[in-house]
């Protein structure tokens, strides 16, 4: 009797110091958990920072590339004696440029202009020996000037955006092009025919020989 008494003694002392060998095994792994998770989600952290990094360095040095290209464009047009359709499309091709949905080439038209512009560009076989027939400047507004979308890259798949008013789709960036003379990124209004909202554009002003630099012209 005295010994099951002993037996039931050392089993009733030993049920506390397993439980709390137990509660902190216990703790001990939660706490390892914790700091494996912590680790992990630190880890998730950098990376998703070190890419976005990555991400906006590869567009930055995109952007400076092709305003380099803007400028080399205005260059171009500068030491070409008769800078037409033609000369655009071998120099503003797009292949091999997928971050980039169109370039387009526009001109300034008077109002008074408008009707002799658009017989020009009707004969102009530069490019298509059939010419452009129907060509006309599309949202004029009256007795005001137009930005005329004129050349554009893919011609194919832009065909009808030929001859758009821009200055309806780029008001403030054509206004701030024209003030500071120089390179211009902007956001792409909403319902833009070409691009979607908040797309890039970017732009760049190109002066006649003899306009001075800023001018409205």
């Amino acid at each position: 009797m005295n010994q099951i008494n002993v037996a039931r003694f050392f089993n009733i002392k030993a049920t506390p110091a397993a439980i709390l060998t137990a509660i902190v095994f216990f703790s001990i792994t939660a706490w390892l958990c914790l700091l494996t998770l912590q680790a992990s989600k630190e880890n998730a952290q950098r990376r998703l920072q070190e890419n976005v990094f990555q991400h906006h360095a590869t567009i930055q040095n995109e952007l400076e590339h092709e305003v380099s290209r803007l400028e080399s464009f205005v260059s171009f047009y500068n030491i070409s004696p008769n800078f037409d359709r033609y000369a655009f499309h071998s120099f503003a091709k797009i292949e091999n440029q997928p971050w980039l949905v169109a370039k387009l080439f526009s001109k300034r038209v008077n109002f008074h202009d408008f009707s002799g512009f658009e017989n020009a560009v009707k004969i102009d076989t530069s490019v298509d020996v059939r010419g452009y027939p129907k060509f006309k400047i599309q949202d004029k507004v009256a007795r005001e000037d137009a930005l005329v979308a004129l050349y554009m890259e893919p011609r194919q798949t832009l065909q009808s955006i030929h001859g758009l008013n821009l200055e309806k789709w780029f008001t403030n960036g054509s206004k701030r092009m024209k003030e500071i003379g120089q390179p211009l990124s902007f956001i792409a209004d909403k319902n833009h025919p070409i691009l979607n909202e908040k797309d890039i554009v970017i732009s760049i002003p190109v002066y006649e020989i003899g306009l001075p630099v800023r001018s409205v012209t």
